[in-house]
């Protein structure tokens, strides 16, 4: 198999990129209620000037956080030595933060129905989600992506505007009268950021072949890595289909045969022809023509797999 197609990375905004965080260590009792409900019923205020569907609206709240910080003696025992309240809030209309939410979960639905979702690269518990997806639709998750950024920076700019605000500054009075510090800044840039690798690894496999053995080595390794984990995930995505081949559950055959066949053409884009060839293109047929085609097991699908995926 000849994997083509390229390897896209995604890194969006988050609206916690939104929230202060305030150290309220020196509030306690009625001082510290006073505050929070000040801030509380400020920032309610502000959703409700800047919400386009006021009625909807059903507060403000901010989180508290309490951090403690021991230290450890020649006897293993342990003090507190430190023991701080910190607050954590959003001083920007509730809108903006629920816009960012927003356009994530787009950006990350849409690369969930055109690509197809890979885990390659892990650090500890540390695993970042990358996605193959073919030739023929990189163009579109370009265009999608420079469409977001264009709603991102209209984002940018309002909440670039909102910061020179009565209502903002009002926010920061609020922390001043209670003698808060806050030290937060919006950092700025709001952008998706956007990595493509080519992964046809040929060219460059047989190029190094010639000049050095060990790093063609890498190379068909990482191919085979990748290729490896793109037939695993048609195969998660083909489990239900096949327990119901097996009696095991029900499913819609008409939607069960639409979505086989789009798996099938984004195979051979991908150049998985082998995956279509042993696994998906018998299920179609059973699908479609019962009777006519013998049963494809869940274990029987999963065997070709191996098969394949050993052959590389």
């Amino acid at each position: 198999m000849k994997l083509k197609g390229f390897i896209v990375s995604v890194h969006a905004p988050s609206e916690q990129l939104l929230y202060a965080k305030v150290d309220t260590t020196s509030l306690s009792g009625d001082k510290y209620f006073n505050f929070v409900r000040s801030l509380q019923t400020k920032l309610a205020f502000i959703d409700y000037n800047y919400s386009e569907t006021a009625e909807r609206l059903r507060g403000r709240g901010v989180g508290a956080r309490f951090l403690k910080k021991f230290t450890f003696t020649s006897t293993k025992r342990s003090r507190i030595t430190e023991d701080k309240k910190v607050l954590m809030f959003n001083p920007f209309p509730s809108r903006y933060a629920n816009i960012l939410k927003y356009l994530r979960i787009r950006l990350y639905t849409f690369l969930n129905n055109e690509a197809l979702s890979l885990t390659l690269r892990t650090a500890g518990r540390y695993r970042e989600k990358l996605y193959i997806v073919t030739e023929k639709k990189v163009s579109n998750v370009v265009s999608f992506v420079e469409k977001q950024n264009k709603e991102l920076n209209e984002l940018e700019k309002n909440i670039v505007a909102y910061t020179n605000s009565s209502d903002y500054k009002e926010v920061l009075e609020i922390l001043s009268k209670f003698n808060i510090s806050c030290d937060y800044e919006f950092s700025g840039e709001l952008k998706v950021k956007l990595d493509l690798i080519p992964v046809n690894f040929d060219y460059a496999i047989e190029e190094w072949s010639r000049k050095d053995e060990s790093v063609a080595k890498i190379l068909r390794e990482k191919q085979q890595e990748i290729v490896k984990n793109a037939v695993m995930q048609f195969y998660e995505r083909i489990k239900p289909i096949l327990m119901y081949e097996e009696g095991k559950t029900k499913i819609n055959k008409k939607l069960a045969v639409a979505n086989l066949k789009k798996m099938q053409e984004f195979a051979e884009e991908l150049g998985l022809q082998s995956l279509n060839a042993t696994v998906i293109n018998p299920l179609i047929t059973s699908l479609e023509s019962p009777g006519k085609a013998s049963i494809l097991t869940t274990a029987e699908a999963k065997s070709r797999i191996d098969a394949l995926i050993n052959s590389l």
